[in-house]
């Protein structure tokens, strides 16, 4: 079964120390290559930025979808359950009526934001962009994979430059085609919406 990694305190502190060391470090290697000093702020204020942002994005919505999926699986086998039972006595069968009912709509309700956020898909999303990111930036450092040709830093400056663009502008495309699905589904659901307000008007009476 999945685990809930669940924010209290100590974990958001935990997460921003690293995010702090993290980029400390980044900075100080940074510092040390053979890059012009406006070349060097590109590094910071782009590559540097927009990892640690995709690994924030990537932690809260692997949250959301953990506790939404959890949610749904776990309330997905109760309610049967509760249905099954047969309890005996007015008060308390209709206590589980509505704790059934209830329940029922919890899950319907984090099913449907899972679907509709697409919590899942944005997760694996963002920490693909923040893993490929940083592999990018290795493989620059270490002038190795497609920076092999390269005898220095500074040659292999602009390869890398326009690779890390390249992997924003998919990581953007993407990011596009899930905002339009969300626009797609809105409309559906202001379509049915429409339309059960229509069945449920009353036709008005004939008098004759």
């Amino acid at each position: 079964m999945t685990s809930i990694e669940i924010p209290d305190n100590n974990t958001v502190a935990v997460k921003k120390a690293q995010d702090s060391d993290f980029q400390q470090n980044a900075i100080t290697i940074i510092d040390q290559l053979d890059l012009q000093p406006l070349q060097k702020q590109f590094i910071k204020g782009r590559w540097l930025r927009q990892v640690i942002e995709l690994e924030q994005l990537w932690r809260r919505y692997r949250w959301r979808y953990n506790v939404t999926r959890i949610i749904t699986i776990v309330g997905g086998v109760i309610v049967p359950a509760l249905i099954s039972l047969n309890i005996n006595g007015n008060q308390m069968a209709a206590i589980f009526g509505w704790l059934t009912f209830g329940l029922s709509q919890i899950v319907a309700i984090c099913a449907a934001l899972e679907e509709f956020f697409h919590y899942g898909e944005l997760y694996r999303q963002y920490r693909n962009s923040a893993e490929l990111m940083k592999m990018e930036a290795w493989y620059f450092l270490q002038l190795s994979g497609p920076y092999l040709k390269f005898p220095k830093h500074q040659l292999a400056y602009k390869t890398f430059a326009g690779r890390v663009e390249k992997i924003i502008e998919q990581d953007l495309q993407i990011l596009i085609q899930i905002g339009q699905e969300q626009e797609k589904q809105e409309e559906q659901l202001m379509d049915l919406g429409k339309k059960d307000d229509t069945l449920s008007v009353p036709s008005p009476k004939i008098h004759k």
